[in-house]
């Protein structure tokens, strides 16, 4: 279940699949709460009238804020990592499922924006063969056809 969790090009069983989504979870929560808390106590550094008075009310915006951006970001990085390291760029279901990570992530945070990234972790990396085959061959029948 969690083995290679860390190799993101490995293609993954549904099993490793959830086990890549726990992990991804986790981490994404880990640096999450120490990145909204490090931004509000910097916040809060610079602006301390306004913190003594409405601490609560600014911790929660700033919390919100930055959770969407960051949870955003995590997913759209990893998502892009993984595609290009397991060299996805021509599938079309690989960039389908990429394209909906990015507002899932935005609705729904890291709980909805990791399913895609967790089904394009079950699919085969392409190798540099692979993608220089698929390139003559379509050459070839692109020749042909002249």
């Amino acid at each position: 279940m969690f083995e290679n969790v860390f190799d993101l090009s490995a293609k993954r069983t549904p099993l490793g699949a959830l086990g890549f989504y726990i992990t991804y979870m986790l981490i994404g929560l880990v640096v999450g709460v120490i990145i909204i808390f490090a931004v509000t106590i910097l916040y809060c550094m610079l602006h301390t009238e306004a913190c003594q008075t409405n601490g609560e009310q600014i911790g929660k915006q700033i919390g919100t804020i930055s959770g969407l951006v960051i949870v955003f970001l995590y997913c759209a990085i990893l998502g892009a990592v993984m595609v290009s390291v397991k060299r996805l760029w021509t599938n079309a279901a690989a960039l389908i499922l990429y394209i909906v990570t990015l507002p899932l992530s935005f609705i729904g945070g890291a709980f909805l924006g990791l399913i895609p990234l967790a089904v394009i972790s079950t699919m085969d990396s392409k190798t540099p063969a692979q993608i220089t085959v698929n390139n003559e061959s379509s050459d070839e029948t692109s020749n042909e056809e002249n």
